[in-house]
């Protein structure tokens, strides 16, 4: 296994016992997906989503402020990272959002 840090390399082999473990068996769940995907629909029902959004849920909107500073960040910054990019500027990160804040108020009304 290749490892870096800090300006050199190195290499650290694997001892028999490490090689040899055996996986953890998968996680069993009590449910199984397709009953967990049915149950969510008749909570959610039939949605539409909204192509403009006029109040976003406090949390989502924090998001897309954070999405602000960085991008505000990119552009006074010399050196800018694209792990630095905004989160939600594609097209489907946004309709993912307008998804969530949909989602929201349709949930709140259920519970």
């Amino acid at each position: 296994m290749l490892v870096a840090g800090g300006g050199t390399w190195w290499y650290r082999e694997e001892t028999k016992g490490e090689l040899h473990t055996q996986l953890p068996q998968p996680p069993e769940f009590p449910e199984r997906i397709e009953t967990v995907r049915e149950r969510i629909a008749r909570v959610i029902g039939r949605m539409s989503v909204p192509r403009s959004v006029q109040t976003w849920h406090p949390l989502i909107d924090a998001l897309l402020k954070e999405d602000e500073r960085r991008r505000e960040q990119l552009r006074s910054d010399p050196y800018p990272m694209s792990w630095n990019k905004p989160k939600f500027d594609t097209p489907p990160g946004r309709r993912g959002l307008r998804i969530l804040n949909s989602m929201d108020s349709r949930i709140s009304a259920e519970l």
